[in-house]
């Protein structure tokens, strides 16, 4: 199992100079579109060092009942990580089916929107599995000062991915909700905040919605195989959600209201081996 090794980061480009880069490079996207970001851009640099936000203190992964292979996986990979984790078993698409989730969506939520109902059931239950996970973690580190990171079951750690973690937790600007992933995603150019992080904006997407949109839509924001969240801004995160219909568990993290989220530019997790037999969500959503 191999993944890009973390080489470490050279002195800090100006932001036009990076800004240029990221964009030859296919990293960073000119937006056609006029659009209002509900976040304000914050273009200070974070300081150097510990940043904001305390050290790793747990990884939580989600799992659905059954998956014994992706379990065995990460297993395996958390227990060589040397970080204390746990399982959280997700939400199955039978019982969101079967309306078993349909109080906890009221509460949770105002309804679906229109890509997740789109999308199907598994989309919903991967969505779900998120949103109940953060309010465990709020119930865990209520108190904390530290780092949580949640994984989905089919990612594996890069060499060398600790100093890519405490790389991004120093140039992360303070008052964040969340980091996440932005696996399939390419960050707007004018969102980069600096080498590390952009701010996530809406609309997260070329479209407003996925019926309409063609299948080479460029996506800005988009992949949430690995979060990091803060317990002490993670419950403005959950209010925010509430006030919204749900989404699937990466257009959650978008930025909004007083949220601040942002995109990693640089990953330190990759999709891993496991993933040849397929996506539990997307066979949950073609039932």
């Amino acid at each position: 199992r191999q993944g890009p090794v973390d080489q470490g980061s050279a002195t800090p480009l100006p932001r036009e100079a990076l800004l240029a880069r990221l964009e030859q490079e296919g990293r960073c996207l000119r937006d056609p579109l006029p659009h209002k970001p509900d976040a304000e851009l914050q273009l200070e640099p974070a300081q150097a060092g510990a940043g904001h936000f305390g050290g790793l203190e747990k990884i939580y992964y989600i799992n659905m009942e059954g998956s014994v292979d992706r379990q065995a996986f990460m297993e395996a990979e958390l227990s060589a990580v040397g970080v204390p984790y746990e399982r959280f078993p997700a939400v199955h698409v039978d019982d969101v089916s079967a309306g078993k989730y349909d109080e906890v969506l009221r509460r949770v939520s105002k309804g679906l929107n229109a890509n997740l109902k789109y999308k199907g059931n598994g989309s919903v239950a991967c969505a779900l599995s998120h949103r109940l996970l953060y309010e465990h973690i709020l119930s865990e580190h209520l108190d904390s000062n530290g780092t949580v990171m949640v994984v989905e079951d089919d990612v594996a750690f890069n060499p060398g991915w600790h100093g890519r973690l405490d790389r991004i937790l120093a140039s992360v600007p303070a008052g964040a909700s969340a980091v996440m992933s932005n696996q399939v995603g390419k960050p707007r150019c004018t969102d980069i905040v600096n080498d590390e992080v952009a701010l996530t904006t809406r609309p997260w997407r070329r479209c407003p919605d996925l019926p309409e949109c063609e299948v080479g839509e460029e996506l800005y924001y988009a992949g949430a195989d690995n979060v990091l969240l803060f317990p002490g801004t993670l419950p403005t995160l959950l209010e925010e959600m509430a006030r919204h219909p749900l989404g699937e568990a990466d257009q959650n993290l978008v930025s909004r209201g007083q949220v601040q989220t942002y995109a990693m530019l640089n990953r330190f997790m990759h999709t891993s081996w496991i993933v040849v037999k397929g996506s539990d969500r997307r066979k949950a959503d073609s039932r």
